[in-house]
């Protein structure tokens, strides 16, 4: 398992995602046809619109990019809509006929962004937004995605499986305590001793099942929309519990073994963690 990010990443977001709410670590991904697509160049939100990385997108959805240096456009083109996109105007030109975005496409780091919904609604394509996953989903019939603008850092299933961990063992704790134990969970599928990948690292019983939701079932219930924030975030390098590998609650924990075999990291919440 790869960390998509790091926590650096995740603080210099912070002053990007300025109207994203109360969750405004959490990174933004785009779906297309239910697969997350590696865009390289994060997604972001500004007065709750969301802007994406223009060629990246617009490639996986099938559409041609040409840029214009002179003008300083971008274009895009799938063949029946042409777009040109004015960097820094909050207009574009839809086949010949200018229309007002809700915000400016810019140029940030030598990538041009531009809405998501503007650019999907002009093109004739499905949109919602996930606010569990902070994710804009897009649906083209008949489309195939190429496999090189999938994510391959991390699945939908993966951050599901996070999630469901994250709310079973901590769904009522502080924030921080929800990342910690997704930290946990991803520290494990980087260790040699644990499998390499969350749903196994989930339901690992080589030496017993590791966690309790999974042997009485809470491992199955609907995570909340706080559990996907804490698993996205982790999964994005947001770390709480450093190396941690292990974790209890000594209030209620039965097996002592944790503790007297691993060394004390911090206390998170309701749980202690352990190296």
């Amino acid at each position: 398992m790869i960390k998509k990010g790091t926590a650096v990443c995740i603080a210099a977001l912070i002053t990007i995602f300025t109207a994203a709410g109360a969750y405004a670590q959490t990174p933004v991904d785009l779906k297309i046809n239910d697969k997350i697509i590696n865009t390289t160049a994060q997604p972001f939100i500004v007065n709750w619109n969301t802007l994406v990385p223009l060629r990246q997108t617009a490639e996986a959805l099938g559409c041609s990019v040409k840029w214009e240096q002179a003008t300083k456009t971008a274009k895009i083109s799938d063949g029946k809509n042409n777009i040109e996109f004015p960097v820094g105007k909050a207009y574009a030109m839809v086949n010949g006929n200018k229309k007002t975005m809700p915000t400016n496409s810019r140029l940030q780091n030598g990538i041009t962004y531009v809405g998501v919904r503007f650019l999907s609604d002009n093109l004739g394509i499905e949109i919602s937004w996930n606010e569990k996953t902070h994710t804009a989903e897009l649906k083209k019939t008949g489309h195939h995605i190429k496999q090189e603008y999938i994510e391959d850092d991390y699945t939908p299933d993966d951050l599901d499986w996070l999630a469901k961990i994250v709310h079973a063992e901590a769904g009522g704790e502080i924030h921080d305590g929800k990342v910690a134990v997704a930290n946990v969970v991803i520290n494990r599928t980087n260790s040699r001793e644990f499998p390499n990948n969350i749903y196994d690292v989930v339901f690992d019983k080589k030496h017993g099942v590791q966690f309790t939701p999974v042997a009485n079932g809470a491992i199955y219930n609907n995570p909340s929309k706080e559990s996907y924030h804490a698993a996205k975030q982790a999964l994005f390098g947001k770390s709480t519990a450093g190396e941690s590998l292990y974790f209890c609650n000594p209030k209620i924990s039965t097996n002592f073994w944790i503790m007297n075999n691993r060394k004390f990291f911090a206390s998170i919440g309701n749980h202690n963690f352990y190296l």
